[in-house]
């Protein structure tokens, strides 16, 4: 598409947007129940939202949108999600809001086709970035109450296997499930944030969202939001926008249960998950009966700081819950922290300007179950190089490379965690979206991690259809992980990205 051509697109859709009147068209009766589910694929860092409705006999209208707006696509050979450039783009059908990421300077350490620096100073990427996370430092934000809660509800019992769970990727879809819910059923998901008003919540994802973001061609960092609606309801433009300016989400309307929307629907978990997830994502699609679905993906892609050496990479047993197996295990020396506490002790590997990876081994007896319900953990989580039980090291560290992923129905933590109203339609509500009545049939969180000499990928959605060892004894250490461990991926401002219990890597 020219450059013309792609102005002209834009300023078609311009005063469609906030047109009330082409909103809100003549309404027409429905006299039959619509139930909403939605059938979703595996293995993204997203979060797929769906609610089932019963609408109202005769507040139903029927609206058919050809409007048309752009979401950038990525540049296939490179670990980043979004290309400025006007001429790599697709169109989406339907576009009722639009989100709109800022435009990140290259990494200093990038370099053209021709050998020249992409940015001739790092000066402006500094500057970009550091005023990225200001608002969440100036807020003083802190998501420890979020992440330890949620966790213990999560990780009770990994019945031995893998589970991965994303914080920062399930507190934005509860953040906006709050957006779109009124009454009780937002003050329980105002209470599961910690926020006392919407405003204090919409401020706080708003930040938290910046603090998260890197695209600089380097590294990937990326929370992608977005609502898919049935074209035969009516929606209050007014949350929609608040959606796109506080969450970066947009909005899209369509016909649920036709090729053309579910196309659109796997177009758009494809880009935002860099492609990493398409064999899994072909198969999703939204029932005709689906009125809403909410996607919230996760993204992250860096390398780390100081790699590992493919040639001393060698199999090793490691000792799972099913047994002994041997896999290939990575092995570095180098000076870092250690960290040691009542039951368990740790290690960090920094990924290149994209924080940080803690790998902590649980002591003899103790499960990683056990850590992970403990107050000390999250109390180590929180205060990282702050912890005082920590010592600078030349750590000789052997882990196992992996590539897991799980799947999780989170509707029964959430009722657990106080969250009950969204799930039964005779209390859920959804007034800030729609007047249909509606209720939420379930979520599932759905995580993929993986680790090599390079560096870490991971992806990962949500569906809402909602060792303290001793001290240490010189200076250095042997720290093996050939047993059942945990792992933590933070972001430059300390966010927790992703918590996971790897027993079989």
């Amino acid at each position: 598409m020219r450059p013309e051509q792609l102005q002209d697109a834009l300023s078609d859709i311009g005063e469609d947007l906030y047109d009330e009147e082409n909103l809100k068209p003549k309404k027409t009766k429905h006299t039959r129940i619509k139930w909403t589910a939605l059938i979703a694929a595996l293995l993204c860092l997203s979060i797929l939202c769906t609610v089932i409705f019963r609408p109202e006999t005769d507040i139903i209208t029927k609206r058919n949108s050809d409007k048309q707006n752009i979401i950038p696509t990525d540049d296939k050979t490179l670990p980043t999600l979004i290309d400025p450039d006007p001429d790599n783009v697709y169109l989406y059908n339907g576009a009722l809001a639009m989100a709109i990421y800022p435009k990140s300077p290259a990494n200093p350490n990038v370099e053209d086709e021709n050998g020249r620096p992409m940015n001739d100073t790092s000066e402006e990427w500094y500057t970009f970035y550091n005023e990225m996370d200001s608002e969440f430092r100036e807020l003083g934000i802190d998501l420890n109450g979020f992440y330890s809660k949620t966790c213990r509800a999560l990780f009770k019992d990994s019945y031995n296997s893998n589970l991965i769970y994303s914080p920062v990727n399930l507190y934005m879809a509860m953040a906006m499930l709050a957006e779109i819910t009124g009454g009780e059923s937002r003050a329980q998901l105002l209470d599961l944030t910690e926020c006392t008003t919407i405003e204090e919540l919409r401020q706080n994802a708003k930040a938290i969202w910046k603090a998260c973001y890197k695209n600089d061609k380097v590294s990937s960092l990326i929370l992608a939001n977005s609502l898919w609606l049935d074209d035969s309801y009516d929606y209050n433009q007014e949350t929609l926008n608040n959606l796109a300016e506080y969450y970066y989400a947009s909005s899209f309307e369509g016909e649920s249960g036709s090729e053309e929307f579910n196309e659109e629907l796997r177009h758009w978990l494809s880009e935002q998950t860099n492609g990493i997830l398409d064999d899994k994502i072909k198969d999703v699609y939204i029932l005709p009966e689906a009125i809403l679905t909410l996607a919230s993906t996760i993204y992250f892609y860096a390398k780390w700081d100081t790699e590992f050496n493919e040639e001393l990479t060698k199999e090793k047993v490691f000792h799972s819950p099913a047994g002994d197996i041997t896999c290939d295990f990575m092995h570095s020396s180098n000076d870092d922290s250690y960290y040691w506490a009542d039951s368990f002790s740790a290690v960090r590997k920094s990924l290149s300007e994209s924080g940080s990876m803690y790998f902590i081994l649980p002591d003899e007896g103790y499960s990683p179950e056990t850590i992970l319900a403990s107050e000390e953990f999250y109390d180590f989580t929180s205060k990282g190089d702050l912890w005082e039980n920590r010592e600078y090291l030349n750590i000789n560290l052997s882990v196992p490379k992996f590539d897991i992923s799980s799947k999780t129905e989170l509707k029964s933590a959430m009722i657990e965690l106080g969250v009950t109203d969204i799930f039964e339609l005779s209390s859920s509500n959804f007034e800030n979206l729609t007047e249909a009545n509606g209720f939420t049939a379930t979520i599932e969180h759905t995580v993929r991690v993986n680790i090599d000499e390079e560096g870490c990928e991971a992806a990962a959605f949500t569906l809402i259809m909602a060792a303290g060892s001793a001290m240490p004894p010189d200076d250095e250490i042997d720290f093996v992980l050939d047993r059942p461990f945990i792992f933590v991926i933070t972001s430059d401002a300390g966010i927790p990205l992703y918590t996971g219990i790897v027993n079989n890597p």
